[in-house]
């Protein structure tokens, strides 16, 4: 089972539109499962071919005490602290599967 994980940053805390992450990813919106217990829903997953996705939006950003030393070694994105200091939320990613590598997911 490869599995990973990832943290994506938004400038807004905004509700996410899961039809149309789910059309970005080419599936079909009948296959999105949302999380029923809460409006608007703050968790989905989708089915990939040989696997899962699963997003769950946190209407917080993340502390900063996490990010300090990554923005740091961002050797390859000079403007890491500009851009990130100010964002008001994220998106907990995860794609799990039996059948793909890491790379793949």
């Amino acid at each position: 089972m490869t599995r990973i994980l990832a943290m994506v940053a938004l400038r807004a805390t905004d509700p996410l539109d899961w039809p149309r992450i789910a059309a970005a990813f080419g599936i079909d919106r009948a296959a999105l499962a949302l999380d029923p217990d809460s409006t608007p829903p703050a968790a989905a997953t989708l089915p990939i071919p040989g696997g899962v996705l699963g997003f769950m939006f946190t209407p917080a950003p993340v502390p900063w005490d996490d990010l300090e030393w990554p923005v740091k070694a961002a050797w390859h994105w000079p403007a890491a602290e500009a851009e990130l200091r100010p964002h008001q939320a994220h998106v907990v990613v995860f794609a799990e599967s039996d059948a793909l590598s890491a790379v793949e997911l």
